[in-house]
């Protein structure tokens, strides 16, 4: 990226790292991914290398967590779901097509940003 001398870090983080949460470790490894590229990007914005970070909330795949936990422990999807002022969870493909626009050109000037991609969660939570 220096040589090209322009470039793109997308970091993922979750949801979690947004708030005080469980488990503790868990959450602490994802805030300090969403400070970590926060600090990257101050030192190569200058070097028209932007850095930025994504963090979804929660999302359903088949064989994933959350399929899982929707049949094995149904009231805790429930709590996961009722947390959700959209009302569901989100999928790989939402936060596909939000990577993509925070890597394109149409995000130009999006540097140093941690993006909630989580349907209301986190703020719900508060």
């Amino acid at each position: 990226m220096l040589e090209a001398g322009s470039g793109n870090i997308l970091f993922i983080s979750s949801g979690s790292g947004l708030e005080a949460g469980s488990p503790p470790a868990y959450a602490a490894a994802k805030a300090a991914i969403i400070s970590y590229s926060k600090t990257m990007a101050i030192q190569l914005a200058p070097k028209n290398i932007r850095v930025n970070t994504l963090a979804p909330g929660s999302v359903e795949f088949p064989d994933g967590l959350w399929e899982l936990t929707k049949t094995q422990n149904p009231p805790l999807y429930e709590w996961a779901l009722n947390a959700i002022p959209s009302g569901r969870l989100g999928t790989p493909d939402e936060i596909g097509k939000v990577a993509t626009f925070m890597v394109s050109p149409c995000a130009s000037w999006v540097v140093g940003t941690c993006l909630a991609v989580d349907g209301g969660q986190h703020k719900a939570n508060l």
